[in-house]
Parts: C-alpha cells; structure tokens; sequence
C-alpha cells in the first residue's frame, strides 16, 4: 500500500478568505483572549475556561454560574492538519444526538486513530504536507462523503441528503474537499476573471460542412 502527500496549507473558504477555528492548546482546549477574574482584588487573567473554573473554585470559593464574565475565543487560520483534526473530534461526538451516530462504521476508530497519528506528528514538526498511507487517505475522502440520515420531519418535508462535508462547511464544502486531496487528484482552477474592465476571452466557434 502506497503514501499519499496532502498539501499543509491553510484552507480557504468559498468566499477566498481563511477558513477560520478555535484555537486550542496541546489538550485540545479553546483558547480565549486573555480574561479577568472578576472577583474583587483579584488581578488573574486567563486564556482557558478549565484554569478559570479552578480558581474560582480554589480561590474564591465562587460557583462559575454566578459570575459573569466576557470571553472571546482565540481564532486562526485553518490549515489542513486542523482541519483534520477538527474533522475527527466532531465526528467522534459520543453525544446520541449527534448526526454523525448513525453513520459510524466498524473500522472507523482504527483509521481515525492513524490519520490521527500522521496529522499530530506533522503538525508537531509544523510539516508541509501531511502524509497518509493510501488505505487513511481514502477513508479521510469517504469520510467527507457519508450521507446524514433524515428524520421522518425531514423527509415529509422533502429535504436534501446532507453529506458530512456539506454539513460541517456549507458553500465551503467544495473547497474543504479540494484542500483535502493530493495535488494529482485536485480539480484544475478556472483562470481569474474580475469581471472589472475587461471581458472574458471569446471562444471561437467551430462548425462543420454538411
């Protein structure tokens, strides 16, 4: 079984613009702009909601639910290995209300665990690509493409099969797939037209004599 290079790269949504996700540090944990401890005094800042809960707790014996305090997530620019990772954490969503539950497969927790694998260690070596086994790689494409149940409301209603990557990314959805394939697999860019000043090109018409 061969190796499949993705490219590193930050992803772009329909728009042109950066994806964009919660930043989080080596636990997994969002990051926020710093905040202040609001109790009185009290000069701590913080940057996650666990460190906050503890010392609340430890500090200032005050229960989370009676203070208030503005927070703002940290954001960055979504690159490949993030997107992937946020992939996996939200379909292994073990809430049974999750849409992803009924469509997980045997083997899913084998692939995920090696794409897993490949995608930490590139990013802790902040790699340029990410390199996946073939057998990962098809599974990360099919992944994408597994088609969300419908419930009875939905179906009486007529509603569109949702896959997972139209789920997740809406109008992105095409770019997130792109983003998510080797350079040989990825569909050919039209060329830029502004539409400002200038006129795309004529195509000249060919006809045959009868």
């Amino acid at each position: 079984m061969g190796w499949v290079n993705i490219p590193n790269e930050v992803v772009l949504k329909f728009t042109g613009q950066p994806l964009q996700n919660n930043k989080t540090n080596a636990d997994l944990e969002v990051l926020y702009k710093p905040f202040s401890c609001p109790a009185a005094g009290c000069d701590e800042k913080f940057v996650t909601v666990e460190s906050f809960r503890e010392h609340l707790t430890d500090e200032h014996d005050l229960d989370e639910s009676k203070v208030e305090v503005a927070i703002r997530p940290e954001m960055e620019d979504t690159t490949v290995a993030n997107l992937i990772t946020h992939l996996l954490l939200q379909f292994n969503n073990e809430r049974r209300d999750s849409p992803f539950a009924l469509i997980r497969k045997t083997n899913d927790g084998y692939h995920a665990t090696e794409v897993w694998r490949r995608v930490q260690v590139a990013m802790g070596r902040d790699a340029s690509a990410i390199r996946l086994k073939q057998e990962q790689y098809d599974w990360v494409q099919g992944l994408l493409d597994r088609k969300l149940p419908l419930s009875k409301e939905e179906k009486e209603r007529g509603d569109e099969v949702q896959t997972v990557v139209m789920f997740l990314y809406g109008f992105s959805e095409d770019n997130v797939r792109q983003s998510l394939k080797s350079l040989p697999e990825r569909r050919i860019p039209e060329p830029n037209y502004s539409g400002v000043g200038e006129e795309p090109q004529a195509r000249e018409l060919v006809t045959e004599e009868v």
